[in-house]
């Protein structure tokens, strides 16, 4: 959705000396994204008894349990984790070269997470639970697939980019900072629960095609 809300703005400031009617067009997307948005959030978090009852009944299970949200949303959290990854990832040749497995690293992370959450002096009880964890992308490419994972997320990137640059497109600049800008998704939620997280990044993926597209569009003009 942020990523939508930038691309308006690029599409307003490209737009705003050339065609007032395009102008009203994209504003008049920008709008229409801001409600459906606010009344996605409402419906789901704040008229509870109508749709959103998961969430709703996730949030009161971490409360049952004793594990404030604070404890288990907050910035401090995925630092954590980032020290919870690391203490994993130098445990074992195996953990090293291939982790654990992918999608495994919602439990094989846990017992890290609680010794590192331990040697901190914080609360527990939500890691010591039997419920998953909630990871983030980076976290789960290197808990799940080890140096090699992680070498591939890289080669994805870097040959992506490449392919960008030899589009021709006049807007390369703007769609590698798309690309880019991905690896903030990747330090907040798990992006790679979704095949779009893996075709936004790809050689020859989304962004790529996209890339080539604008050039025949500007070839044609």
């Amino acid at each position: 959705m942020y990523l939508l809300f930038i691309y308006f703005l690029y599409l307003a400031y490209k737009t705003l000396a050339f065609n007032i009617k395009k102008l009203f067009l994209i504003f008049s997307f920008f709008i229409i994204s801001f409600f459906v948005l606010d009344l996605t959030r409402n419906v789901y978090y704040i008229d509870a008894p109508a749709v959103g009852t998961t969430e709703i009944s996730q949030i009161n299970s971490l409360i049952d349990d004793d594990a404030s949200i604070e404890e288990i949303e907050t910035d401090l959290n995925r630092f954590l984790m980032t020290i919870s990854v690391y203490e994993k990832f130098i445990s074992s040749p195996k953990e090293f070269l291939i982790g654990s497995g992918w999608y495994t690293s919602r439990y094989t992370l846990k017992p890290y997470e609680q010794e590192v959450f331990n040697r901190y002096g914080l609360d527990t009880k939500h890691i010591a639970n039997n419920k998953p964890m909630q990871v983030t992308s980076f976290a789960s490419i290197v808990s799940d697939t080890g140096v090699i994972g992680l070498l591939f997320l890289f080669y994805f990137f870097i040959k992506s980019t490449i392919q960008i640059l030899q589009s021709g497109s006049k807007e390369k600049s703007l769609l590698i900072g798309f690309l880019f800008i991905n690896w903030l998704f990747y330090l907040i939620g798990n992006s790679f629960v979704s095949i779009i997280g893996f075709l936004l990044i790809f050689p020859s993926g989304i962004i790529v095609c996209l890339s080539r597209a604008k050039f025949l569009n500007e070839v044609k003009k």
